[in-house]
């Protein structure tokens, strides 16, 4: 069953209805083509039995459509493979510019993907979605540039092939489930087109489970720069800083707090890397020197902090960074 279906239009509003589907592959919302819309303040509620593959139920899905706002809609859906805010269509003829998701609210239960999008974006934005219930991250993976994705809480992010954009003041919450949660991923673990010109800066990443990850920098990325990031992991987790690429010369890490996580190194990378930028680094956790030890708190030598700090937001306390090889020219080294 579907709720409502609009296709080829301008200038739309569809607001303030109460919308139950049941069965799978069934929508709230859909829109073909429909653009300089708007799609406020429904409540919607899917039911869907889709297990394994195929698709589950739609809370809203958008096909085509440019200056599209979807706005304070309360989605709730049912079914491990169901989605609530789904944006589709060719990738090479389809659009999503200069549209914005902001301020809904969404539970998905059984497991699901709270916000996917599949299209192409310039300037869109994903902006404070409360994303109540979730398993699984709001993923982007179409070619977006420029846009933002910001203040959403709590689930965690996924951005694959996008240039120029923004991940930011993201406040997410992962607890333990069957499933190994990335709070924040960027680019593809493979071969493919991949994020460049990234920046993931004011994210809050909590893990109050085990077997998590805070950030995973995949393969393949182009310009990536990570700073002012808290990442607090639970003593049983994987990774706070998990770096799958061998393009660690195009990233830059610094100015993050990333405490917490005693079962595994703090970061693990599959190449040397230097997790600093212009001699400054990271706060590690640790308020005695040396602040940050090779092989300990990353997984190999080469995976190195050379300029960490001692404090939390050492940075913007005045506190001097750590210098982890010393050199007799700098300030206060030793004599």
């Amino acid at each position: 069953s579907h709720g409502i279906i609009l296709n080829n239009g301008n200038n739309v509003t569809v607001t303030g209805n109460n919308i139950t589907t049941y069965g799978n592959t069934s929508h709230g919302i859909q829109t073909t083509g429909v653009s300089t819309s708007t799609i406020s303040n429904n409540t919607i509620t899917t039911n869907s039995l889709a297990q394994g593959s195929g698709q589950g139920s739609l809370g809203i899905t958008l096909n085509n459509g440019n200056n599209v706002t979807v706005a304070g809609n309360n989605i709730t859906t049912y079914g491990n493979i169901s989605t609530g805010i789904l944006t589709q269509g060719n990738l090479a003829t389809t659009s999503f510019n200069n549209s914005t998701i902001s301020n809904n609210t969404i539970n998905i239960f059984g497991g699901g993907n709270p916000i996917v999008s599949g299209v192409s974006g310039i300037t869109a934005s994903v902006r404070s979605n409360n994303v109540m219930i979730s398993t699984n991250n709001i993923t982007l993976h179409g070619t977006f540039s420029s846009s933002t994705v910001v203040g959403n809480r709590p689930a965690g992010i996924a951005v694959q092939s996008l240039l120029n954009n923004t991940i930011s003041n993201n406040p997410i919450t992962m607890d333990n489930t069957t499933v190994r949660n990335r709070g924040i991923v960027v680019g593809v673990n493979g071969a493919g087109s991949n994020p460049s010109g990234t920046i993931v800066s004011g994210n809050t990443i909590i893990s109050t489970g085990n077997g998590n990850d805070g950030i995973r920098l995949n393969a393949l990325l182009g310009t990536t720069t990570v700073l002012g990031n808290t990442i607090s992991m639970d003593d049983n987790d994987f990774y706070s800083l998990l770096i799958s690429t061998s393009s660690v010369n195009l990233i830059s890490i610094y100015h993050n707090n990333i405490i917490g996580g005693t079962f595994l190194p703090k970061v693990n990378s599959d190449a040397a890397i230097e997790l600093s930028y212009n001699s400054s680094g990271n706060f590690w956790g640790h308020t005695v020197p040396p602040y940050f030890t090779e092989a300990v708190d990353s997984n190999a030598a080469g995976v190195i902090d050379s300029f960490p700090y001692g404090a939390l937001n050492g940075w913007n306390v005045g506190a001097t960074p750590f210098i982890s090889t010393w050199d007799t020219t700098q300030p206060g080294s030793p004599s």
